[in-house]
């Protein structure tokens, strides 16, 4: 039986890349300096994003940045102090030290920052100058999460799942799906399907969120919906719409998806008119989108094709010898 697909690789937010808070307003630089020498945090912080926006054109004031975001920073400034962490993982102004990085990260992700839990999520995601670890940035990515980044809330329940921690995972996929992160639904649907991380197993139920996932875009939701149909699973049997989801997902690039409609076509099943031509290139296609499985059917068709043919052209040359007798 074909496996239901989990999304295991998208994590929209890209989470490989760090943030900088940068917005600024030029009209207050003056007001700025006076109010930060007066100790106020967010002057101090509005003045390093100046300085910032300097730099940005090329004139060396990370100097002044870093200062004066670490000033903000020693005051409690969220942001500023996710800058500060920014700018001593980067080695600008200061150097690198990413032990300094994650404790700015740290104490900015504590007071609630978005952008420092993601940033702290992904140095322990990509392992960045410190040991890889996936749980810990579930950990964080989930803490994004509550604080209402939705995409981490998916970030963080894959992480979840891939770490076999099921129930977390399903904690926050459903945060994700109910504000229409479409991976998200389509990855609750196969903990439905198979009752996963504490639920019962509820086929109508995944069939439901794989629909939505489809509906809003997702198209290995798709590709799940139509073997649901295809099987009888948490819906009436449809083969003819389960094949016409199949192609709809193939010409969206779900190589899955290609791979099967392409095992119709070569076998006839469900008394579908056999096209071997059609199948090869559907295969072909399942391949250069980089699926094995794909490669490995256009192969096998490929090989009996040829078969076919040297078999033929023996039974010719037997026919044509009987003839000459």
């Amino acid at each position: 039986m074909k496996k239901i697909i989990f999304i295991l690789v998208v994590l929209v937010l890209g989470i490989f890349s760090y943030t900088i808070y940068k917005e600024f307003n030029t009209n207050e630089n003056f007001k700025d300096k006076t109010l930060c020498m007066l100790g106020t945090s967010d002057s101090c912080f509005a003045l390093g994003l100046k300085y910032l926006e300097d730099s940005n054109k090329s004139k060396a004031n990370y100097n002044e940045a870093f200062k004066n975001f670490k000033k903000a920073c020693d005051k409690n400034h969220s942001l500023a102090c996710n800058n500060v962490g920014f700018l001593y993982q980067n080695g600008l102004s200061t150097s690198k030290n990413i032990t300094e990085a994650i404790k700015y990260f740290k104490k900015s992700c504590d007071s609630d920052s978005i952008i420092a839990c993601n940033n702290l999520a992904t140095i322990y995601y990509n392992g960045a100058d410190v040991e890889k670890d996936l749980l810990k940035a579930a950990e964080y990515f989930s803490k994004s999460c509550k604080n209402g980044d939705i995409n981490s809330c998916n970030n963080s329940a894959l992480l979840y799942q891939n770490e076999k921690k099921y129930e977390q995972a399903v904690v926050n996929y459903n945060i994700s799906c109910d504000k229409d992160n479409y991976f998200a639904c389509n990855n609750l649907g196969a903990f439905y399907l198979n009752g996963v991380g504490g639920l019962n197993k509820d086929e109508k139920k995944a069939f439901s969120l794989y629909e939505k996932s489809c509906n809003g875009g997702n198209f290995v939701a798709c590709n799940n919906i139509a073997f649901l149909y295809e099987n009888g699973i948490g819906i009436a049997q449809d083969v003819k719409k389960a094949v016409e989801i199949y192609n709809i997902a193939c010409q969206n690039n779900e190589s899955n998806a290609c791979t099967r409609f392409g095992y119709f076509l070569q076998t006839g099943a469900y008394n579908i008119n056999p096209d071997i031509q059609l199948s090869a290139n559907l295969y072909k296609k399942s391949c250069d989108l980089g699926n094995q499985n794909g490669c490995n059917m256009l192969q096998n068709l490929i090989n009996l094709v040829n078969e076919a043919q040297k078999q033929q052209k023996s039974n010719e040359k037997i026919d044509n010898n009987n003839t000459k007798k």
